[in-house]
């Protein structure tokens, strides 16, 4: 908790330090469905099991994820989800 209280403080006293998504919040460029894949990511799943769970195909997944990356600005797949959380 010490360790959250610090990232709090830094972040609070050096604004420029805070991350572009976390900044301006982008979820509302998401369409619902592309939420729903978010949602799905952040748990953990994979491209197969998000396509088995949506019954759509894994290289429509990809090209979700891919999306969803861009619309965000993040680099990976954790940072989408750790977004999403």
């Amino acid at each position: 908790m010490q360790a959250v209280n610090h990232a709090f403080a830094v972040v609070v006293n050096y604004p420029d330090v805070r991350t572009p998504h976390l900044a301006k919040p982008k979820h509302d460029a998401l369409s619902p469905w592309a939420r729903e894949v978010l949602a799905l990511l952040a748990i953990g799943r994979s491209n197969q099991q998000i396509a088995d769970a949506l019954f759509i195909s894994r290289r429509t997944v990809g090209n979700h994820v891919a999306s969803i990356l861009a619309r965000l600005g993040v680099p990976t797949r954790a940072a989408a989800g750790a977004y999403a959380v």
